[in-house]
């Protein structure tokens, strides 16, 4: 069985030597031209396509390979509906050993894919997932390699969740109902000790994301009576916008972002036990995908996830606050910021946001008004504040300046930062406003070292280092009012020269 499946996927020219990105597999073997290739190439209405002959050739080659080894897929899968159990092995040690972990899944892209090669590639990883999900209820994967075989499946499940189409919305709706939450996809790879890996509890993963994701009930029949041939059903089988995915790829933070809608744009107050168990299922199964789908989350820029985080503390009073969501809000936070600075361009489009300084802006009121003193939130309002963050010279005016009276609510240490003092106080300030603004709150003791440590050490780092190496007007003007103004625990902090 494994030796003819192998000739027959060689045969469908995706077993390749060749290193070139456009093959699916890359697991060594001759390959072979399928002869249905060279008749579709002379089809009028293909020689129209805009790519040259050689691009035109290998588009349609991929294409017929991928519709041929979905044809097997399904015989397979049929299969071992049909026979016995003893067949089901042989078709799992195939699927699980050869094929599966053959297939470049990551390296593809199919939102980028020409109409063309989209649906055939769609198909594939339908048709893979549909094989994989089978023999796994059958209990036939490998039991050497269980929690391997089901990240991989359930990497091509994410996959599909932003590649499928709009026209696609049946396939997507079986592909929300099915897959993307099974018990055994969003299980962890391993636990602590002894005790069996942990797992997402899928009914409440399912019934938190079905209603927010699953397609209008028109587009989903419609969908349904062009995949079958029904055009009685259907007005025209034209898709508008056949090129834009059905989902974005930030979907795992849309419960999210619907508690804060619900709070911030209907102004309405939503039942508190409803908002806590939306934003609980939904910074679940992102902790889940940041640990065990790292490949997924990547293809966010961290500061478009950490925007997405700040929502919660938008959303409501204290919802930050619940016990079961601030370690997860916590742990994430301390994902987002372990790679440093590199990544956190708050200030760079956004998508969803037309003004961060706006949006921040609502951070800054939101955390004057509940906060408490939190730590935790103190800690994500200074984020965007820090020194290599383009752009953000307003947002550290409104922050000192504008909202003075709630510097002394910040009452984190260096130690409680999500991310190290260095990054807010490197490189050094040099915009005269924001001096003056560290300056102000200083000497008149609305940021002491008491009160507000981790503040205190920003500014008087800022300032200590401009007052001594500055010799403009302005220097020698902070110089000359922290002499006569400032304590002596202030002036050895910032200014180590004077006598």
């Amino acid at each position: 069985m494994t030796t003819s499946a192998t000739r027959v996927c060689r045969t469908f020219h995706l077993y390749s030597s060749s290193s070139s990105s456009s093959s699916l597999l890359c697991c060594g073997g001759p390959t072979y031209k399928c002869s249905r290739v060279d008749c579709m190439s002379d089809v009028a209405a293909l020689n129209h396509l805009p790519v040259d002959e050689a691009a035109r050739r290998e588009l349609i080659e991929c294409a017929v390979d991928c519709n041929l080894l979905v044809s097997l897929l399904a015989y397979l899968t049929e299969l071992i509906r049909r026979c016995c159990r003893n067949m089901a092995v042989e078709v799992s040690r195939w699927f699980g050993a050869a094929f599966l972990p053959s297939v470049k899944w990551m390296e593809m892209d199919l939102i980028k894919m020409p109409s063309l090669l989209h649906s055939p590639a769609s198909r594939l990883l339908l048709s893979t997932l549909d094989l994989g999900m089978k023999i796994m209820r059958l209990g036939k994967t490998p039991t050497e390699d269980n929690g391997g075989y089901s990240h991989l499946l359930h990497a091509i499940a994410l996959l599909l969740s932003t590649s499928l189409r709009h026209g696609q919305e049946n396939a997507f709706f079986q592909l929300l109902n099915s897959t993307l939450f099974h018990p055994d996809l969003i299980r962890y790879s391993s636990s602590p000790g002894n005790s069996p890996p942990r797992q997402l509890d899928s009914q409440q993963q399912g019934s938190t994301y079905r209603p927010l994701l699953k397609p209008t009930t028109i587009s989903l029949n419609n969908s349904l009576s062009r995949s079958i041939g029904d055009g009685v059903s259907i007005d025209t089988f034209h898709v508008h916008s056949s090129t834009v995915a059905l989902l974005p790829v930030d979907w795992p933070f849309v419960p999210i972002l619907d508690v804060y809608n619900s709070v911030t744009i209907a102004q309405s107050k939503p039942e508190e036990m409803s908002s806590v168990r939306k934003l609980m299922s939904s910074l679940r199964l992102i902790e889940f995908l940041e640990n065990e789908r790292p490949f997924y989350m990547g293809k966010m820029k961290t500061s478009v996830k950490i925007t997405r985080l700040i929502c919660v503390f938008l959303a409501g009073d204290d919802l930050y606050a619940v016990k079961e969501i601030r370690p997860l809000l916590r742990s994430l936070c301390s994902i987002y910021c372990q790679n440093g600075t590199s990544e956190l361009d708050f200030f760079s489009p956004i998508a969803g946001i037309t003004s961060f300084y706006d949006f921040y802006e609502s951070l800054l009121e939101h955390y004057e008004a509940v906060s408490m003193r939190d730590k935790l939130f103190s800690a994500v309002v200074l984020l965007p504040l820090h020194q290599s963050c383009q752009n953000n010279r307003k947002s550290k005016l409104s922050f000192w300046c504008g909202h003075k009276s709630a510097l002394s609510m910040h009452s984190v240490t260096e130690d409680e930062l999500l991310l190290p003092m260095d990054c807010y106080v490197q490189p050094y300030e040099d915009d005269g406003e924001v001096l003056q603004a560290y300056l102000d709150v200083l000497l008149d003791g609305t940021v002491n070292p008491t009160r507000s440590p981790a503040l205190y050490k920003i500014a008087t780092s800022h300032i200590g280092h401009f007052i001594n190496l500055e010799t403009s007007d302005a220097g020698r003007k902070m110089r000359a009012l922290v002499i006569q103004h400032a304590d002596d625990r202030l002036k050895t902090e910032v200014c180590l020269t004077v006598n």
